[in-house]
């Protein structure tokens, strides 16, 4: 399913435009060319397939919540840490490289994701913790989509230099 969400994510860059600026195709697709609307296109297209693993068998592994919930925060530590990483010694950045660090990223969630399903067994703690935190990173996609926080890194269009959905050009 690589490929398949690859796409699905890329396709996701332009959604925003092509819903003509709908604010509800906002909260999964990017609005600017900011890190964090980037690590969004990413993280729903693989929230989606969790969900749809979960309704077809996922349920049945008690370790599926915890290991599919570091799996989504697993796409966003690697994308931001590529992307600052390759910066700090090339300066700028290069599109080619934003691309593939997109596949990355994807691809660390994925085999993570695999692994800790099949390498772990959480205990009722751990589920309910996982719960709280794909409760919380959910939210945060929302609430920063129309509320980003002023983080010049993150959350900043590097075009625009503006925040949110007032940096979208």
């Amino acid at each position: 399913m690589i490929v398949p969400l690859f796409i699905f994510g890329s396709l996701l860059h332009f959604a925003y435009n092509w819903s003509k600026h709908k604010k509800e195709v906002a909260v999964v697709a990017a609005v600017n060319e900011s890190y964090w609307e980037h690590v969004k296109i990413a993280f729903w297209p693989l929230f989606l397939f969790y969900l749809i693993e979960f309704a077809i068998g996922g349920w049945r592994h008690v370790s599926f919540l915890p290991a599919k919930t570091i799996a989504l925060y697993i796409v966003l530590i690697l994308i931001v840490s590529f992307v600052y990483i390759y910066k700090y010694f090339l300066k700028h950045n290069f599109l080619v490289l934003d691309i593939l660090i997109f596949f990355l990223g994807i691809l660390g969630a994925q085999i993570i994701g695999t692994i800790l399903l099949n390498e772990i067994l959480p205990s009722n703690t751990t589920i309910l913790f996982s719960f709280l935190f794909l409760f919380i990173i959910l939210i945060a996609f929302v609430v920063f989509t129309f509320r980003p926080p002023k983080d010049p890194d993150l959350f900043k269009d590097p075009i625009t230099k503006k925040y949110g959905l007032k940096g979208h050009k």
